[in-house]
């Protein structure tokens, strides 16, 4: 069953690494809850070299810049493709979860 709520938003946001690099993208949501980041690049002076590893399994701190009250959301990467990365909420339950995905699909109206 699809309805016109259940359509793909797009936010401005921020990628936090372990590392200390810090990856800027657009990120959307499906109404499951799978979060994709896409057109990303690297926030220069954020890594020392100006390259970065990115794998299946690594946690990040991802927040919205433009909405600094949804987040941050603590999220793990399940899929790496070329262009765009996967995300999965390490705890989907928690209030602040709750909050970030409202945010990022338009279901909340107010702060």
């Amino acid at each position: 069953m699809s309805s016109p709520e259940q359509r793909k938003a797009s936010q401005t946001a921020n990628l936090a690494l372990t590392s200390g690099a810090v990856l800027l993208g657009e990120l959307t949501s499906s109404p499951d809850a799978v979060l994709q980041l896409t057109g990303f690049k690297l926030k220069p002076g954020t890594t020392a070299k100006g390259k970065i590893s990115l794998h299946k399994g690594m946690q990040a701190a991802l927040s919205l810049p433009e909405k600094p009250w949804s987040g941050p959301v603590n999220v793990r990467i399940t899929a790496v493709a070329k262009g765009a990365l996967t995300l999965q909420l390490v705890e989907p339950e928690s209030a602040v979860s709750k909050r970030f995905i409202d945010t990022v699909t338009g279901e909340r109206t107010s702060a």
